[in-house]
């Protein structure tokens, strides 16, 4: 059964919960205080974005930390690579309890994270995001530490390809832990956005609040933080019952780049220059074929977006070819060794013969 199938499922029967009729809010860009948020489209050549719960907030009266955990569930399916991929995510007590404060009628959680940086590849996006109580028993914490260290384990930055391999674990690990009667959705929303769906995906503040029939117009957001008041100036943070506050974000440039794959063909090049003793006609002509190599690989990859992965070729090309000129004026040559030199063609040609070659 594809991963898109089995969620489908696992979502009808987490909808059909008693608990699970919370308040959906979507903000507009003058209910907050960050309207420039609002005034960016997602290009697909331009922008990554990324997901953060940016507040969470868990009443005492459904006796939170006395008898239960709090369990987020999030899963975001989206084009990558050429592909639809959908990735599930879960983060457990274990990992809330790095953004925790408590107060004194419950927990707040502040700037989760549950979706990396990812570049925008256009089509349409479906992004869930559930809230659960679990009761704290020790089969229950056993399975649930699994699929939290199971779902912790891969790092987002470093592209998502590998992490597609523990994408079912992470799906069936949480369909284990709701087959638990200690187990709980509270909070949820499946949305989707894009031409199809005929709802623009754009950057904004979205809100889940537990409770029917309230007035969504007296909701605000203020420094990452949900108000309710008649105002956004009046308006004070909301602690009636639990809700969770998540934010859709916007980035031209993503600032991890040494952790994607293309890194270690870079910094392999440098390592070639180092073992040489002389850069003569054939080392240089060698020299230009790795540069080729990383050209496509940084035009080719999926975690970059078009816009970025060309400035990020200009700026290595620039770095090393400064790097060879400074070589070669130490070994104190009468005339500057430059990779553009030795009858090649010119370093700014490369990514145009690269892309010439892939027909981008």
């Amino acid at each position: 059964m594809p991963l898109s199938q089995f969620f489908n499922n696992l979502w009808d029967n987490i909808r059909q919960s008693p608990t699970f009729v919370p308040t959906y809010i979507e903000f507009s860009a003058n209910q907050t205080d960050e309207p420039a948020l609002f005034s960016t489209k997602f290009d697909d050549r331009r922008h990554y974005f990324m997901v953060s719960v940016s507040e969470m907030f868990l009443s005492y009266n459904r006796l939170w930390h006395q008898n239960f955990s709090p369990m987020v569930f999030s899963v975001c399916n989206f084009k990558y690579n050429g592909e639809t991929l959908e990735i599930p995510y879960i983060i457990g007590p274990s990992h809330l309890k790095k953004f925790e404060q408590r107060l004194p009628k419950g927990m707040l959680f502040l700037n989760t994270p549950v979706v990396g940086v990812h570049p925008w590849r256009g089509g349409n996006l479906s992004l869930s995001i559930i809230l659960c109580r679990v009761k704290e028993t020790n089969n229950i914490e056993k399975v649930l530490s699994v699929v939290e260290d199971v779902s912790n384990s891969l790092d987002f930055s470093a592209g998502l390809e590998s992490y597609t391999k523990v994408g079912r674990v992470v799906l069936k690990g949480f369909d284990s832990l709701l087959g638990f009667e200690q187990t709980s959705p509270l909070l949820g929303i499946n949305n989707n956005f894009g031409q199809a769906s005929g709802n623009p995906f754009r950057p904004g503040y979205y809100a889940l609040v537990q409770g029917e029939n309230l007035d969504k117009n007296k909701f605000w957001v203020k420094n990452k933080r949900l108000c309710y008041g008649d105002s956004l100036d009046t308006a004070q943070s909301y602690r009636d019952d639990d809700f969770v506050l998540f934010r859709i974000g916007i980035s031209e440039d993503r600032k991890d780049e040494e952790s994607l794959s293309f890194y270690k063909q870079y910094t392999s090049i440098y390592e070639y220059i180092r073992n040489q003793s002389e850069l003569s006609e054939n080392q240089l002509l060698n020299l230009k074929s790795r540069l080729r190599q990383l050209a496509v690989d940084i035009r080719l990859s999926p975690d970059l977006t078009t816009l970025q992965a060309d400035r990020i070729w200009k700026e290595k090309k620039e770095e090393i070819e400064s790097f060879v000129d400074m070589l070669t004026k130490l070994d104190g040559s009468d005339e500057e060794i430059r990779i553009k030199s030795m009858k090649m063609d010119p370093i700014d040609q490369i990514m145009d013969e690269a892309a010439g070659q892939l027909n981008f």
